[in-house]
């Protein structure tokens, strides 16, 4: 799962992402980043690997109109260069139920100043206040709304607290954070904009893999203890049987960051 916020403050544009990638109670840090630029565009994308590698390597988007209405180019030239590459690498997914839908990308998109949403259906929305797009999506908005109110000038700040919101209330987000705006040249780090170093991943990730763990165990107690109340005997075979996946997460975490322990300390690597 994913956090992509965007924000926008004196014609420019700047995102912001998570770096976990998840496969069902598995997370796992993501090395590349999820927000890059790419000519006079800076993207996001929310969704599975694959889609953020096709949507950055794979697919050759049209220039930017220098003037008038963005929206005809985006709704055309721009996504038919999405779904083509797509279809191109296989990974033309179709709405379950509706053979002729296509499932596309969920991004964010920056341009001359302005910022775009495209949702998984295709259709496009603009953002003038800023927006976010993924699992912590809620939390984030909520972020945005509030720092606006309280009058947070800084856009990359906005951006830095909506993700930090994200990750605190949305199991499948986790730090380290990358950004990138259309305010510094292309192909030069923006402020903030530092790569994600091995080290901090690492020990990041167990930390939140760590909250991840307590979060879920905290809950299903929550939750098993009121239905042990409303019912015992109904709800005892039922809860068994929920616990125990998460058991065996908790049991296979805990196995894993102990062979990473062991291995460093071994090697003497610090890293």
């Amino acid at each position: 799962m994913t956090i992509i916020v965007g924000t926008i403050e004196t014609d420019h544009v700047y995102l912001g992402a998570d770096s976990c990638a998840s496969h069902g109670c598995l997370l796992r840090p993501f090395h590349q980043s999820k927000v890059w630029r790419q000519g006079d565009l800076v993207l996001g994308l929310s969704g599975r690997v694959r889609e953020t590698q096709i949507l950055r390597y794979l697919t050759e988007l049209p220039s930017v109109p220098t003037d008038g209405d963005l929206m005809p180019w985006l709704v055309g030239p721009v996504i038919d260069a999405i779904r083509s590459a797509r279809k191109s690498a296989g990974h033309d997914e179709r709405i379950e139920g509706q053979s002729e839908c296509e499932y596309g990308p969920v991004l964010l998109l920056g341009v001359r100043g302005q910022l775009f949403g495209m949702h998984g259906d295709y259709s496009v929305s603009e953002y003038p206040d800023g927006a976010a797009v993924g699992s912590g999506e809620v939390a984030a908005w909520g972020s945005l709304r509030t720092s606006q109110a309280v009058g947070v000038s800084n856009p990359r700040e906005r951006v830095r607290l909506a993700l930090e919101a994200a990750c605190a209330h949305d199991i499948y987000c986790a730090p380290p954070f990358s950004f990138v705006d259309t305010e510094s040249a292309p192909g030069t780090p923006g402020p903030g904009q530092t790569p994600i170093q091995p080290e901090i991943a690492i020990e990041q990730a167990i930390e939140s893999a760590t909250n991840v763990a307590e979060t879920r165990i905290r809950n299903l107690s929550q939750e098993l203890i009121a239905q042990m109340f409303a019912s015992p005997a109904a709800h005892l075979e039922a809860g068994r049987v929920t616990i125990s996946p998460e058991i065996r997460f908790i049991e296979n975490f805990s196995q894993t960051i102990g062979e990473v322990t062991d291995k460093r300390s071994t090697t003497g690597d610090n890293s």
